[in-house]
């Protein structure tokens, strides 16, 4: 029994050997060296890489920021440009309305005196026509008068 232990103790020994490779705990140490080391560039690759692409997230968004900012001004300045445009554009209206109202009552003021004018023009004409009647009237008595005594005369003469 002691030889078929110390048999299976010896097998065991033998395939841990064959496991741990030549060197025993020395390979197996080494190949874990390895294997962290490879893990290890690779993490540090991984960070770098993170770390690059934070950096260019980073640049990105401060151009970003300045490009909004830039056009926040830019919107600014269109916007209160806009609004004294406005203002102007109201007092403008204002303006014309004021003087659409003055203009209408100058036009009725003169659309008055219009027909004032014309009423007196149509009345100072037929005092006109008037006295034009009675001059006429006037000058052909004179006339018919004259010529009688014209008349009278050639016959006091002949």
């Amino acid at each position: 029994e002691r030889l078929v232990r110390d048999r299976q103790s010896a097998e065991s020994e033998a395939e841990k050997m064959a496991r741990d490779g030549p060197g025993g705990n020395v390979g197996r140490l080494s190949r874990e060296v390895e294997e962290l080391s490879l893990k290890l560039k690779q993490a540090t690759t991984e960070r770098d890489n993170a770390n690059h692409g934070h950096k260019a997230m980073e640049l990105s968004a401060r151009r970003q920021q300045a490009q909004w900012e830039q056009e926040h001004v830019q919107t600014n300045t269109q916007l209160e440009a806009l609004g004294r445009r406005v203002k102007q554009l109201e007092e403008d209206l204002i303006m014309s309305q004021e003087a659409k109202s003055n203009l209408s009552l100058q036009v009725a003021s003169l659309e008055r005196r219009e027909a004032e004018w014309g009423t007196a023009a149509e009345a100072k004409e037929r005092e006109f026509e008037e006295r034009m009647a009675r001059f006429r009237s006037t000058c052909k008595g004179q006339i018919e008068e004259m010529q009688e005594r014209v008349k009278a005369a050639e016959e006091s003469e002949g």
